[in-house]
């Protein structure tokens, strides 16, 4: 029993510092999360949209945690309909991710779905040469990643929802998507 205690109390102290290192190497917050008040946008025409770069890649997933709003709903959207109303769940934020990073920025990207203590659930993974998630801003990293046909990739989940521990080191939990699979599905 205390084998067990001191092994459950070992692994919240990793959990706990995992988490320490992530806030503190995340990209300085905005001050507000008014959308008038962020530089970039791929909505409104009087602002331009994100560079074509690594910072600013990363830069919109930022912005996307910032601005992101999370409302149970029905189906899937595309990722310009998430992207237009900054609302929705887990798996319209990952087809928006998914989408924009693949199709707009050029990194490969995949959502895996899965269940976990009964609740479905969807997470967008980019490779890992790509550099949008690093090892400062990942945690856990390899107890996370996920290898497809011979390339890592990472997920860009644990900001967004902090209570899904991702718990096996083997891989992932479910079955792997293209984001355009997902996009406009109504029955997920």
């Amino acid at each position: 029993m205390s084998e067990l205690l001191g092994t459950l109390l070992g692994y919240l102290l990793s959990l706990l510092l995992s988490w320490a290192v992530l806030l503190a190497n995340q990209p300085a917050p905005y001050v507000t999360t008014d959308r008038t008040e962020y530089p970039y946008s791929f909505t409104d025409p009087a602002k331009p949209p994100y560079q074509q770069t690594i910072d600013g890649a990363r830069l919109f997933v930022h912005d996307s945690r910032e601005l992101w709003e999370h409302r149970h709903n029905k189906g899937c959207r595309r990722p310009t309909d998430s992207y237009g109303a900054m609302w929705g769940d887990c798996d319209d934020w990952a087809v928006m991710i998914a989408g924009y990073l693949q199709e707009y920025f050029g990194y490969d990207t995949f959502i895996v779905m899965f269940r976990l203590n009964g609740v479905n659930h969807a997470c967008p993974f980019v490779a890992s040469a790509s550099g949008v998630v690093d090892q400062k801003s990942c945690v856990d990293l390899l107890a996370s990643s996920c290898r497809r046909g011979g390339v890592d990739y990472y997920p860009i989940e644990e900001v967004v929802c902090p209570v899904w521990v991702w718990t096996n080191p083997g891989g992932p939990l479910g079955p792997i998507y293209e984001w355009a699979d997902l996009a406009g599905n109504l029955y997920i």
